[in-house]
């Protein structure tokens, strides 16, 4: 007997658990929706694509576990270790929309970070190719997106770029300072403050 009411106890707990779950996973899809529409649409960022996945990545896997999680759904710059922040999700859209990504372009990201914007791009394009000075860093965010699912050939660097297989890159994104776009390989290139 005390062994059925153990099963019944432990099922009990699980079925707290994965409502427990399924709610939290419901408030933070709410939080990223009302992330999308305040932050984004309401800034000016218009390309549905975009929004359509920013809308879908869960900023909040990006963030270093603790009271910074909280936070990921605000339009801030969040630490996330070796003096680096997970950009605000206004920069991440703009910075996207900016370089106007297609679903055949192959996109190198220099700085992955904590893997958020690669996380948003690989549901945009064909391939991203991301680097990494913190080695520490970009273990992580290999970790955090190969939990995702999320495509992205990461690459450890001292600003080495990574061997391309797919030939060049159609689009590259720089996540410090500026955003460099080519509209096609041998286009001509654009540079952009984001």
């Amino acid at each position: 007997m005390s062994g059925r009411l153990l099963q019944i106890g432990s099922l009990s707990v699980l079925l707290v658990l994965l409502t427990m779950t399924a709610s939290g996973q419901d408030k933070q899809r709410e939080e990223r929706a009302r992330m999308v529409q305040e932050s984004l649409v309401r800034e000016g960022i218009s390309n549905q694509r975009v929004l359509n996945s920013m809308g879908s990545v869960p900023r909040h896997e990006f963030v270093p576990l603790g009271p910074l999680q909280k936070q990921a759904y605000l339009d801030v710059a969040l630490a996330i270790g070796h003096q680096q922040t997970i950009s605000p999700p206004f920069v991440v859209a703009y910075m996207t929309e900016t370089i106007d990504p297609q679903p055949d372009d192959r996109v190198l990201e220099i700085g992955t970070g904590s893997g958020y914007q690669a996380a948003v791009l690989s549901g945009l394009v064909k391939t991203v190719y991301s680097i990494e000075i913190h080695e520490a860093l970009g273990e992580k965010a290999a970790r955090t997106l190969a939990l995702r699912g999320a495509e992205v050939i990461l690459h450890p660097s001292n600003l080495v770029l990574p061997y391309c297989p797919d030939a060049m890159v159609t689009r590259c994104l720089e996540n410090r300072v500026f955003a460099v776009t080519a509209d096609r390989v041998g286009g001509d290139a654009r540079a952009g403050k984001a």
